[in-house]
């Protein structure tokens, strides 16, 4: 089960899923890093997917807990790339 995910704010392409593991399963990780180029679609569409299922399972309505953290700087120091960490945001005029 996924219990929150931590959106990278270094970079635009990071995000970490943190899990708890369901009895019986052979999974044993409790992080999952994904890269997408489309973060923020990824995270509105999985959220809502994560929604459905606590309501169809335990019959309670609940958000998926989405936190900001600096992760592309801590993971800099291991097996990134200068691009990695580039981050393009959209025209927003001359000031």
């Amino acid at each position: 089960d996924i219990e929150r995910a931590v959106i990278d704010s270094s970079t635009k392409r990071f995000i970490l899923l943190e899990v708890q593991p369901s009895q019986g399963s052979s999974w044993s990780g409790t992080r999952i890093l994904i890269a997408s180029a489309h973060r923020e679609l990824l995270i509105q569409k999985l959220a809502l997917c994560w929604q459905a299922e606590v309501m169809f399972r335990r019959f309670e309505v609940k958000k998926l807990e989405i936190v900001k953290s600096a992760m592309g700087e801590q993971m800099a120091k291991s097996n990134m790339t200068q691009s990695d960490l580039i981050k393009v945001e959209p025209f927003r005029g001359y000031t």
